[in-house]
């Protein structure tokens, strides 16, 4: 719909998906995997790149005790695709970074596609704690 309808259509998804969110948010149910990974590699830059609005991930990382260990994160709110479209990955790599220096996270499908589809290796984490 957004390649068809363009910016403006986005931009009006977004506002009704971060209304939606915050009135029907009630609690985070998080990948305990993936928080243990981020946890015990502080060293590692770490990036976040989601289809949630910027205003629920900054509340979901501070409930989850782990904003500190992230360097930066792409929502919904910084691209004009969202995943499965590489556009959240491609405005984190670094250019003078070889590819193979990436790993992208993630749990999902639409996380694979789009790892495979900015060049760089995926991990899946499952979520066990999805129902």
């Amino acid at each position: 719909m957004v390649r068809k309808y363009g910016k403006s259509f986005r931009d009006a998804m977004s506002a009704f998906n971060e209304k939606f969110e915050f009135e029907n948010y009630s609690a985070c149910i998080p990948n305990s995997q993936l928080i243990k990974f981020i946890k015990a590699n502080p060293q590692k830059q770490q990036f976040i790149v989601t289809n949630q609005n910027r205003l629920l991930l900054n509340k979901l990382l501070l409930e989850l005790g782990i904003a500190q260990l992230i360097e930066r994160t792409i929502t919904r709110d910084d691209v004009l695709f969202i995943k499965p479209d590489p556009e959240g990955i491609l405005k984190l790599i670094d250019p003078t970074v070889p590819l193979s220096q990436y790993i992208y996270v993630g749990d999902s499908d639409s996380d694979a596609i789009a790892a495979k589809a900015a060049r760089i290796e995926f991990e899946r984490v499952e979520n066990q704690n999805k129902n």
